[in-house]
């Protein structure tokens, strides 16, 4: 008779032990999802980082051309110069 109780707690341990296994596979799987997730984010605003790196590079060297190519020239001192 003692055996039956013992058994019959054996199993509910066991399924207990099962339902708790099975809760932290889903738990896991969850976490390696959002891990996956958030790495493609990472991947991604790194690529916008670059870009808008590259971007104003370019509005840089483009502003520093301009410059270098219309400079105002300076008046010469001592001589003025009348337009009619």
């Amino acid at each position: 008779m003692k055996a039956i109780p013992a058994l019959l707690l054996l199993c509910v341990l066991a399924l207990t032990a099962r339902a708790q296994q099975a809760a932290a596979n889903a738990r896991i799987n969850e976490l390696e999802r959002k891990l996956e997730q958030a790495t493609r984010q990472i991947d991604q605003l790194k690529d916008t980082v670059q870009t808008l790196r590259a971007e104003i590079n370019l509005i840089k060297d483009e502003a520093t051309q301009h410059a270098a190519t219309n400079k105002i020239p300076q008046p010469r001192r001592g001589r003025i110069e009348c337009l009619r």
